[in-house]
């Protein structure tokens, strides 16, 4: 998903190059190449990697002055001038998932399988709880964890687990590659699932899964690439406390795919969109 953003830059005449990792103490070095091949943005990855890439800012910025490194969906705190953290969170994408699962599922019950139990899933979790009580029909979220984010036939397991002992017609899951597995089971069983991070409507069929809760973080990479190359960067991120991209609804990320939207008749497409608008504008 990140890399679709470094794709669509190769497509407008950005040359690309790709530094693979096979274990934590290459990244100091491979952070180090990139500049020296004189890259003028570098992008790392999630927070086993940022804490490098801000360790070495300083060197880097001393070095490659017009060097920008963006530290993609990684929390970790920081304050330096050459580093940004891009922050897109699942909270709102899940949230109107929640809204579409109450108001269009049949049961009192509804499911969501997250991959672990963990700080980063539970943002998804807690959005889409939101999303199901602010819709006011009284559901209740029943919840379970693979345990793994890399194994299909477990989150295959879990799902028909979940829909054996409840009576539900409807999964979220957030659970990476665990994730596919999820959505078998409900195909098999004929429950609706709900995607998470990229369209998997596309690639597993909408009369499974018939909504996902889009991570637009390949839009929120690209822009910051395309601003930091234009010098528009600090109008991008603004002034406050740290220096991050929050992109969120209000900043134009997208939280579902609009082929899922017309999957709806026009009445609910009429409530989500009123949801989105209040997302949006807080």
């Amino acid at each position: 998903l990140c890399h679709q953003s470094v794709e669509k830059l190769e497509e407008e005449g950005w040359t690309n190059t790709d530094y693979e990792l096979s274990e934590a103490s290459e990244i100091g070095d491979a952070i180090r190449s990139a500049a020296a091949d004189g890259c003028s943005s570098i992008f790392v990855m999630l927070d086993d990697i940022a804490p490098m890439a801000i360790e070495l800012s300083d060197e880097l910025a001393e070095n490659y002055p017009d060097l920008t490194v963006f530290c993609a969906d990684a929390y970790t705190a920081q304050n330096t001038p050459n580093v940004v953290n891009i922050i897109c969170d699942s909270w709102e994408s899940s949230f109107m998932a929640g809204y579409v699962a109450a108001i269009t599922t049949k049961k009192d019950q509804i499911g969501f399988i997250g991959c672990v139990d963990a700080t980063v899933i539970h943002r998804f979790l807690y959005g889409f709880e939101c999303g199901v009580k602010y819709a006011g029909l009284g559901q209740e979220v029943v919840v379970s964890y693979i345990g793994t984010a890399e194994d299909s036939l477990k989150g295959q397991e879990v799902a028909k687990a979940m829909i054996t002992n409840n009576d539900i017609d409807t999964i979220f899951q957030a659970a990476s590659l665990s994730g596919t597995g999820v959505i078998a089971e409900c195909r098999e069983q004929g429950i609706k699932c709900i995607g998470c991070d990229s369209w998997q409507g596309g690639e597993f069929g909408q009369d499974t899964v018939y909504w996902s809760a889009l991570k637009s973080i390949q839009e929120a990479m690209y822009n910051c690439a395309v601003a930091a190359q234009n010098g528009t960067l600090e109008d991008l991120i603004g002034t406050g406390t740290g220096r991050y991209y929050y992109y969120d609804a209000a900043a134009g990320a997208s939280l579902y795919a609009e082929e899922d939207l017309a999957l709806l008749d026009e009445e609910t497409q009429a409530k989500v969109k009123e949801v989105l608008a209040g997302v949006k504008d807080g």
